[in-house]
């Protein structure tokens, strides 16, 4: 029962864990590229970092993909609240980020995640103002800076 309730809580905004390890990841393997030799072993942290954020992002995606087959119904109150509708771009822009990370590591695995995150940027950027222009229920007390999420990586 205690399991169960903890699935149908998890957030989506748990990917933005994902999304600042995948930052912090590419700005320590950009250290490493550029040879600054101030740090020994720069570019083993930055392997380790990558992984350890495709781990995360594996673990949350998984924790979310079962909350969904769950508990869809919650997933779908999630997708109507004026605020937490606006974090599941997170997983595109997680998915461009990584393509990045990626793109010196094994192109081909690269190109493929900018594939996939730039098809679900598109679709999540289109979903979501379409969700603002067509609901009324939106009040100016229920904006905040997270509604800029999905349109920020056009």
């Amino acid at each position: 029962m205690r399991t169960s309730l903890r699935l149908r809580n998890s957030h989506i905004s748990f990917f933005a864990i994902a999304l600042g390890m995948a930052g912090f990841s590419l700005v320590i393997q950009k250290l490493a590229d550029h040879g600054t030799g101030t740090v020994p072993g720069v570019a083993g942290i930055a392997t380790v970092l990558v992984y350890a954020t495709l781990g995360v992002f594996g673990a949350i995606t998984l924790v979310y993909a079962a909350k969904a087959v769950r508990f869809p119904r919650a997933v779908v109150l999630e997708l109507r609240h004026p605020v937490k509708i606006s974090f599941f771009p997170l997983v595109a822009k997680i998915l461009l980020v990584l393509s990045v990370i990626f793109l010196e590591r094994h192109l081909p695995a690269s190109y493929g995640l900018w594939i996939a995150g730039t098809a679900l940027q598109l679709t999540a950027s289109l979903l979501v103002i379409s969700s603002w222009m067509q609901h009324t229920h939106y009040t100016i007390e229920q904006v905040t800076p997270a509604w800029f999420i999905p349109s920020s990586a056009r």
